[in-house]
Formats: C-alpha cells, sequence, structure tokens
C-alpha cells in the first residue's frame, strides 16, 4: 500500500463504546509524497493494514499550515474521532484566505469511496491549535484553542454534530500545551495567566459558564490528570525537597483542593509526561533530569493520599 507506507505524521487513539458501529477502529493520518497530498484512513485493531477506503484526501497546503524548510512544525493539521465513532473532526487550514479552521464529517454512510472533508463548523479568524482540540466524554461538545494576540489563547466549546459555526468563548488567557477534562465533562484544568503580571496558575474551570470555581496554584496539567473517581487531580509544580527545587506531581483533593500530597519525590524531578490510566488503577510519568527518559509506572492504590 503506498499510501501506508509513505511518511506517517500522526496516529490518534479514541476510545470508542464497543456498541459503535466504529468501535475497533482509529484514525491514520499519512503524508504521500507523490502526490502532494494528505490521506486519513481508519484502521481496525486486529489488522496490519490500514483500510483502503480513504476517508479524506486533500492536497497538503490545506493539512500542513506551518512550515520551515519544508519541515512539520509543532502545528499542523489533525483528525479527531468523535467518541460514538459517527464523524470526524478536521483542523483544516485555507491557504489562500491564511487561517485554520473545524470541518466536520459525517461517518453515518458506510458505503463509501471517497469522501468529502464535510461542513465547516468555524468561520475565518484566529488559527485554531490542533493539539487542543478534544471532545467532551459523551460527544456532546469539543473545545478547542484559538491563539489571540500578544501570548495565550482562548478556549471555545461548540456543539457537535450541530448547525452552530464557532460556538461560544469559554475562558480567555489559557497557556501551557494541554488541560484536563473531568471525566463526567463538567469541569476542566488548564494553566491559566490572569495578565496581572504574575506566574501562570492551574486553574478549576467550570465548562458550562467558564467560571474559574478554584486556583491551584503554579504548574501544569496534562490532558489525562484526572482520576477517573473525581476524586484527585495530578498536577505538576517545583517543589523543594531534599536540598533541590525539581517538578514532582502533586495529588490536588478536588473537594478540598487545600489537601494536596506530594506523589512523586524523584531526585531528578518528573516531566510534564504523565497520565493516569482509564481504570485508576495505574499512574505513568516520564523522569526528568536523566540522560535516557524512562516511564516509571506507579499503582494508584499503593499511593499514600491521607493527609
Amino acid at each position: 500500500d503506498g499510501v501506508y507506507l509513505s511518511s506517517m505524521k500522526r496516529v490518534d487513539f479514541s476510545s470508542v463504546p464497543e456498541s459503535a458501529t466504529r468501535s475497533t477502529e482509529f484514525l491514520v493520518c499519512a503524508s504521500d509524497p507523490a502526490q502532494n497530498e494528505v490521506v486519513v484512513l481508519s484502521r481496525t485493531w486486529n489488522r496490519a493494514y490500514p483500510d483502503p477506503r480513504v476517508l479524506l484526501r486533500i492536497p497538503r497546503e490545506q493539512w500542513v499550515w506551518r512550515e520551515k524548510d519544508d519541515v512539520l512544525a509543532a502545528e499542523y493539521g489533525s483528525a479527531l474521532l468523535h467518541p460514538e465513532g459517527t464523524s470526524v473532526m478536521y483542523v483544516l487550514y485555507d491557504a489562500e484566505k491564511e487561517y485554520s479552521y473545524l470541518s466536520e464529517q459525517s461517518l453515518e454512510t458506510t458505503e463509501h469511496a471517497y469522501r468529502d472533508a464535510g461542513i465547516p463548523r468555524t468561520s475565518q479568524g484566529n488559527h485554531i491549535i490542533p493539539g487542543t482540540v478534544q471532545y467532551t466524554p459523551n460527544g456532546a461538545e469539543l473545545l478547542y484553542w484559538r491563539k489571540r494576540e500578544g501570548t495565550g489563547a482562548e478556549l471555545w466549546k461548540i456543539a457537535t454534530e450541530d448547525s452552530e459555526i464557532n460556538g461560544i468563548r469559554i475562558l480567555s488567557g489559557v497557556v501551557g500545551e494541554d488541560y484536563a477534562l473531568s471525566p463526567d465533562g463538567e469541569m476542566l484544568a488548564v494553566q491559566y495567566d490572569d495578565a496581572q503580571g504574575g506566574a501562570p496558575q492551574v486553574v478549576i474551570v467550570q465548562v458550562r459558564t467558564g467560571t474559574i470555581v478554584d486556583r491551584l496554584g503554579e504548574g501544569t496539567v496534562s490532558r489525562h490528570a484526572w482520576h477517573p473517581t473525581e476524586d484527585y487531580l495530578l498536577m505538576q509544580q517545583s517543589l523543594y525537597i531534599d536540598g533541590a527545587i525539581k517538578p514532582q506531581l502533586v495529588a490536588v483533593n478536588v473537594k478540598d483542593t487545600e489537601q494536596r500530597v506530594v506523589v512523586t519525590r524523584r531526585e531528578g524531578g518528573v516531566t510534564s509526561a504523565y497520565a493516569i490510566s482509564p481504570d485508576g488503577e495505574h499512574l505513568a510519568v516520564v523522569s526528568g533530569g536523566t540522560e535516557f527518559p524512562s516511564v516509571v509506572v506507579l499503582e494508584w492504590d499503593a499511593l499514600d493520599l491521607e493527609l
């Protein structure tokens, strides 16, 4: 398969219910240098090659919108499968008008050879940051960041599988590389800059209203920072331990955010790459301060979270 053997740029994984028609599939996005195109295909877990039916095939300039010497930068298009497997949300780029936008493609029709890019869900405006696009757990809404003038970005939400355009802005001033949605999709934790001159801090925001309900201080969060019980949120903070200041993981009791427990005490600290497993039984984090980074896996029940 010429497409499969071409240059792979990104593979995204989504948890799709077993009852969904596409529960065994994930998306493969690849660059086809021979045709100067990007193709998106689906692939089942038990097959070595993608489905030959292409979901999307577009000119490369509509997918990649930031390049330097023909090398992909950190910001480029993406494809995200709806939690129910009913549609795909793409981040595409209008090369003529020079702006990125969201496009929703229905997968309800199973008989197809090639599909169009779907229906635009956002209008011309500040660039959409591809890596920040994620669905709420029930798939009813999709969250995304737009760049803004100066530093930081704006957090937006839009109803999925609807005719709504752009949606509404939830919060302006989000920074960092990621944010964490609570398991019920009602709250999120994100790094926030209030433009008052202080250092950015992690805040908990109500998704429905955009209201900041708690401020957790300086630190960062990963996408998988919320425990599925919703009792704890993990954040990375720089702490003074054993005579040195190093970034460590801290478990915050969401019901009483003053209650916090230091989870890691690594000599070299830890990186911002960490995740709680979907079943809540394990925590994985990449160690910092080492020549060869390693992944440390901890059992959640073995952590002493009692104060």
